[in-house]
């Protein structure tokens, strides 16, 4: 055989090996991509799904039988993932892609090992690790259109945005509804709030309010209010998640007819949202008051409660009822206004 014939018998049957290589290299990550996530528990049952999230000491396994499972890690004897991850564990590390091997309840890392209560997330997005805030929000509107013997135009907008941080948290609520009844307008009326959190332990956090709001056909130019907080944020029996507030504000109000007034007042929040019913209905209740605690008779409280569920993508519909109770309004104006209303809203 010529040399040039060796060199080319030579140069194919490298080529063959290396395809064969790499043939066999890919079939091995395919076939460990197809096998399912593993988990075993300290009673003996042993679960396969993929493993989607590990945080606040759960660790979310999605089943082909039983949708997402959330598991205390406590509970974990054994854990194999083969799909790579990144890792953030109790001490600040965070570690690269790498698979996630857990036996008799230790994390299998390079170096030393570490128990699997250590494991606080995986792939931990960038302001979990104290880089900026989480960006969260909900944008939505309600429109009514009636002709014939009376025409009526209804408007209602509602923003409700969050940016969350490691320490702190900085919130904006904004509303508004605008009615016309042949041409004529006969409601007019926004709020604003503007919320700033900081976190403090055990679910406890200190805040700063501001709001504004505004109800010319109650008889209202503007009421404004400045004020300090306490709240706390917890889980009632895993049937919702709870917010509590709690503080102090000075209270300015602007009246068309009334006289103006100022007092000091004792403000309150409750925000109460639930996922009891997965992810296709979602109730949720707020509510916020001012207690006038010079004139004590005088209550303001505003209700909300509705329920909310998906459409297409992030588009999001939800029924819902306001009550808003005024004690202190004029006699021509009734002191409980409610409104029932379907929206449409954007969600991110």
């Amino acid at each position: 055989m010529m040399v040039g014939e060796r060199c080319l018998a030579l140069v194919a049957a490298t080529c063959v090996m290396i395809l064969a290589a790499a043939s066999g290299h890919a079939e091995e990550e395919s076939q460990q991509q197809s096998e399912p996530d593993r988990i075993v528990l300290r009673n003996g049952s042993v679960l396969f799904g993929t493993v989607t999230d590990v945080a606040e000491g759960k660790v979310s396994l999605e089943t082909d039988f039983a949708g997402t499972v959330e598991l205390d890690q406590a509970q974990i004897v054994e854990m194999t993932v083969r799909t790579e991850h990144a890792l953030q564990l109790a001490d600040g590390r965070v570690l690269g892609a790498v698979p996630i091997e857990v036996r008799e309840g230790e994390l299998i890392l390079p170096g030393e090992p570490a128990s699997l209560a250590d494991l606080e997330r995986i792939d931990p997005e960038p302001w979990e690790l104290g880089k900026g805030y989480d960006w969260t929000g909900t944008a939505s509107f309600a429109l009514t259109v009636e002709q014939g013997n009376t025409d009526t135009e209804e408007a209602d907008y509602r923003l409700n945005t969050r940016l969350t941080g490691l320490e702190d948290r900085y919130t904006l609520l904004a509303s508004g509804e605008i009615d016309r009844v042949n041409g004529v307008k006969n409601t007019s009326d926004w709020t604003v709030t503007g919320k700033y959190d900081r976190f403090l332990e055990e679910d406890w956090y200190w805040g700063v309010s501001a709001r504004l709001e505004r109800d010319r056909f109650a008889d209202l130019n503007l009421r404004s209010y400045l004020g300090p907080y306490v709240g706390r944020a917890f889980s009632w029996q895993n049937y919702a998640d709870v917010e509590l507030e709690l503080g102090m504000s000075y209270v300015r109000e602007y009246f068309r007819v009334r006289d103006d007034n100022d007092y000091a007042g004792m403000v309150w929040t409750v925000n109460l949202t639930s996922d009891w019913f997965g992810e296709r209905f979602q109730p949720y209740f707020y509510q916020n008051g001012i207690w006038n605690l010079q004139q004590t008779s005088n209550v303001v409280v505003d209700t909300t409660a509705g329920v909310t569920f998906p459409l297409i993508g992030k588009i999001i519909g939800s029924a819902e009822v306001l009550i808003e109770y005024d004690s202190s309004t004029a006699a021509e104006v009734a002191s409980v206004d409610q409104t029932y209303r379907f929206r449409l809203g954007y969600s991110w």
